[in-house]
């Protein structure tokens, strides 16, 4: 977070192309708990900045945790990190949906 506040132009550019990079290339080897707390992180950096969080990443993001069938890592490290934004804000999955999701995303079920 530090480093996000001290230079605003670069970091939160890196942050997201490495987060896509390991949510495309990492994340379905991680163990479980390894998943779960990168998407504890993920949330707590994201409430943590004013949910700034490109569209484009929850679209294509969208798939993976939009549906129950056929549960996968990447989905829920989604699921993961969007549970714990509600359980962070004081007024729940309303924060999550209204400041942090783009508006009509499938991913509000995942909330």
């Amino acid at each position: 977070l530090e480093l996000t506040k001290l230079k605003p132009s670069l970091m939160p550019q890196a942050i997201v192309l490495a987060t896509s990079d390991m949510f495309q290339d990492f994340l379905p080897s991680l163990t479980p708990s390894a998943r779960d707390n990168l998407g504890k992180w993920l949330a707590f950096h994201l409430a943590n900045t004013e949910y700034q969080w490109p569209k484009a990443y929850w679209d294509h993001w969208t798939p993976y945790a939009a549906t129950a069938v056929g549960r996968n890592s990447r989905g829920e490290f989604i699921r993961v990190a969007l549970h714990s934004m509600a359980a962070s804000s004081s007024e729940g999955a309303v924060t999550v949906v209204e400041e942090c999701l783009p508006p009509g995303s499938m991913l509000v079920p995942a909330v």
